[in-house]
């Protein structure tokens, strides 16, 4: 059975991520060690509300995307947005280096 641990740590993992950052520069974000993010991330440790509160606005998220036990849809649709708009840049660099 997964808790609320669970989905904190997995969810952090996953917005950080989502916005290619990593432990270190999320801790620096937020005002805490990069120990404190790993160790919530191995569930090892549990953020105070003033912490979570930082990282529900720095990725500017809505407080039960942070402790859902499943992924939201928005990371499908961020994801292809991502595969989208690099598909389109390598077709335009393609073309463009085709007319010239």
């Amino acid at each position: 059975m997964k808790d609320i641990r669970d989905a904190l740590a997995k969810n952090l993992k996953r917005l950080r991520a989502s916005r290619g950052i990593n432990q270190e520069q999320l801790a620096e974000a937020i005002g805490v060690s990069k120990e404190t993010i790993a160790k919530t991330e191995t569930k090892q440790n549990w953020l105070g509300a003033d912490n979570l509160n930082r990282i529900i606005e720095y990725f500017r998220i809505q407080p039960a995307e942070l402790f859902a036990l499943d992924a939201p849809q928005n990371d499908l649709k961020t994801e292809l947005e991502k595969e989208l708009k690099a598909y389109i840049d390598f077709e335009i660099g393609r073309r463009m280096r085709t007319h010239d």
